[in-house]
């Protein structure tokens, strides 16, 4: 009659309220809505981050929705930025959703799901620099052989009549 709660039973989330500011880092196995401040690193599986919301630190969840406003990097298999949040971080993860409207200032950065990030590319300058001579890892094709077009300015007074 009086056996303990059945484990497969949702669990509620727990909730930081709008007239509450937390000041320390956040840890649970279950979901966390925030509705008002929290100035410490959140650690979860669900986290809804309400559009009044403000998280000043590192997020690090299986799922993540953020409406309100987050300064620090966010690490997530889903990551969901409404038309309402303002993020600046980097945001780590393998599903990325974003609304028109949403404000991002960080860098983005898939994760493939056996969650082992892939080798840093190079400098994209790196990738610009040389010589005129090739790095040797080319087709040997000019860009007209590639069908890019005459690479070569044309002046329409100078140019053949048709």
């Amino acid at each position: 009659m009086f056996s303990k709660a059945s484990k497969s039973r949702p669990a509620v989330p727990s909730i930081i309220g709008a007239d509450l500011t937390v000041t320390g880092d956040l840890s649970s196995d279950g979901e966390i809505h925030i509705e008002g401040r929290v100035d410490g690193d959140v650690r979860t599986h669900t986290l809804l981050i309400a559009e009044q919301a403000h998280v000043e630190g590192a997020i690090t969840a299986d799922s993540v929705v953020v409406r309100g406003t987050v300064r620090g990097q966010i690490e997530a298999r889903t990551v969901s930025l409404a038309a309402t949040a303002r993020v600046t971080g980097d945001i780590l993860h393998e599903d990325l959703a974003i609304e028109r409207g949403a404000h991002l200032e960080g860098l983005c950065r898939h994760r493939p799901a056996d969650g082992k990030m892939p080798e840093a590319l190079p400098a994209p300058s790196s990738l610009a620099k040389g010589n005129g001579q090739g790095n040797g890892k080319g087709n040997g094709q000019d860009s007209d052989q590639m069908g890019l077009g005459d690479p070569e300015p044309h002046d329409a007074e100078h140019s053949p009549a048709a």
